[in-house]
């Protein structure tokens, strides 16, 4: 019974695309070009996201997708060989010889969306909100270990 139905559905595609030699045309709509142009992210998600703020609230994947567009880290990972960082919002790092106190670079040409640079104080900010017990992020035990080796300015 399942190879008629096979077969049947290999004809109803010959039928619906025509052998011309012509390839599927792309898919793209004027929507696409303007975002293209304007450098204006599209994300095509079925449900209204629950917060952006990547600190506040255990995240799905619906959330996931859309900050991972719309942030960048200190350092990112090397898109094929993750045995490797690349440079993020810092354009290079370095370390003392135990590991315990790293040294990171903003790059000079990083800024917020409004056009303010972007500080080490704004990474300082972010390590202290997110460790602090009032706050309540379900991520603080990812960076618990390392802020006791971290010496932030007050």
């Amino acid at each position: 019974m399942k190879k008629p139905l096979v077969i049947s559905l290999m004809a109803l595609g010959a039928v619906a695309w025509p052998r011309t030699g012509e390839t599927l045309p792309p898919i793209h709509s004027r929507t696409l070009d303007v975002a293209i142009r304007n450098k204006i992210l599209l994300i095509n998600e079925g449900a209204e996201p629950r917060t952006l703020d990547p600190q506040a609230a255990a995240l799905g994947v619906l959330e996931h997708h859309i900050i991972m567009g719309l942030i960048e880290d200190l350092v990112g990972c090397h898109p094929t060989d993750q045995s490797k960082e690349v440079p993020g919002m810092a354009d290079r790092w370095e370390h003392n010889d135990d590991y315990s106190i790293w040294t990171f670079y903003i790059g000079e040409d990083c800024k917020w969306s409004n056009g303010d640079p972007v500080t080490a104080q704004d990474f300082v900010f972010s390590y202290k909100r997110i460790l602090t017990p009032a706050f309540g992020s379900p991520y603080v035990d990812l960076l618990f270990a390392s802020w006791l080796s971290l010496q932030l300015p007050a």
